[in-house]
C-alpha cells in the first residue's frame, strides 16, 4: 500500500492518497490537481529521472532543490515555446515577470542560453533551448561541469557550449540570446583580454567566425 502525507513542493500540495502502486497513486494525484500543477509535477518527475541518469552514468550529483529548479526552468521555456493564443493555462504560466520572447526571422532559429552555479555541489550547469521561426520547440540540452567559475565566466562558458552544440548540429541562421550583457559586449568588442574570461570569449569568437550565420545578442532576464 502506498500512502502519503501532505508535502510541500513549490506551487504544489499533494493531498493524502492511498493506492496499490506508485503508478496508480500518481494518476490519482494528477486527477486531483489543476492543469498547471500537473505540468509542474511531470516536469519534476522528468528532472528526477534525468538527474538519476546523470548520477549513474556521469557521477554528477545535484541537490533536490537544484533538480526542482531545473524542472521549473524547463517548464517555463516549454510554455514560452508552446504558447497558444487563447489557452488560459499557457497564458497564466507565461505571465511571469520575464521579458517577452520574440520569434526569430523566417527560416532562422533562436537559441536561448543560461548558466547556473551550484555552490554546494561545486558545479556549474548550462541550459540551452532552440526554437524555430514559428516559435516551435526544436531541441534542448543541459550539461554540467565541475568547479565554481565566476559568474561572467560561467555565462561565457554557457555560450561557448551552445555555439559548439549548434555547430555540431550543422544548423545555420541561428541567433543566440544571453542575459549577460558583459558577455555580449565582449563578443562585439576588440579589447585584448588575457584572463580566463577573455580566453572563453576568444573561443566563442572563433566559432562565430567559422559560422558567419550565427549571431549573439543580449536580452534582459
Amino acid at each position: 500500500m502506498v500512502q502519503t502525507r501532505p508535502i510541500d513542493i513549490p506551487y504544489i500540495w499533494i493531498i493524502p492518497i492511498v493506492a496499490e502502486s506508485f503508478s496508480q497513486w500518481l494518476f490519482r494525484v494528477l486527477s486531483c490537481c489543476k492543469e498547471e500543477d500537473v505540468a509542474l509535477i511531470l516536469f519534476i518527475l522528468w528532472s528526477i529521472w534525468k538527474q538519476r541518469n546523470e548520477e549513474f552514468w556521469n557521477k554528477t550529483h545535484l541537490s533536490p532543490e537544484a533538480t526542482v529548479y531545473a524542472a521549473k526552468s524547463f517548464l517555463y521555456d516549454w510554455v514560452q515555446a508552446k504558447m497558444v493564443k487563447g489557452n488560459v493555462f499557457l497564458q497564466e504560466q507565461a505571465d511571469i515577470k520575464c521579458p517577452l520572447w520574440h520569434k526569430p526571422p523566417s527560416l532562422s532559429f533562436k537559441c536561448n542560453v543560461d548558466a547556473a552555479i551550484f555552490q554546494k555541489e561545486n558545479m556549474v550547469g548550462f541550459g540551452m533551448i532552440l526554437r524555430n521561426d514559428m516559435a516551435e520547440f526544436v531541441v534542448c540540452r543541459t550539461t554540467c561541469l565541475q568547479g565554481i567559475p565566476s559568474v561572467k565566466e560561467a555565462e561565457a562558458m554557457g555560450l561557448k557550449e551552445a555555439l559548439s552544440w549548434i555547430k555540431e548540429l550543422q544548423l545555420n541562421l541561428v541567433s543566440f540570446e544571453v542575459d549577460a550583457k558583459g558577455v555580449a559586449d565582449s563578443i562585439r568588442g576588440d579589447d585584448l583580454d588575457l584572463s580566463e574570461f577573455g580566453s572563453l570569449i576568444s573561443d566563442c569568437k572563433e566559432i562565430l567566425q567559422e559560422c558567419p550565420s550565427f549571431s549573439v545578442c543580449f536580452v534582459r532576464r
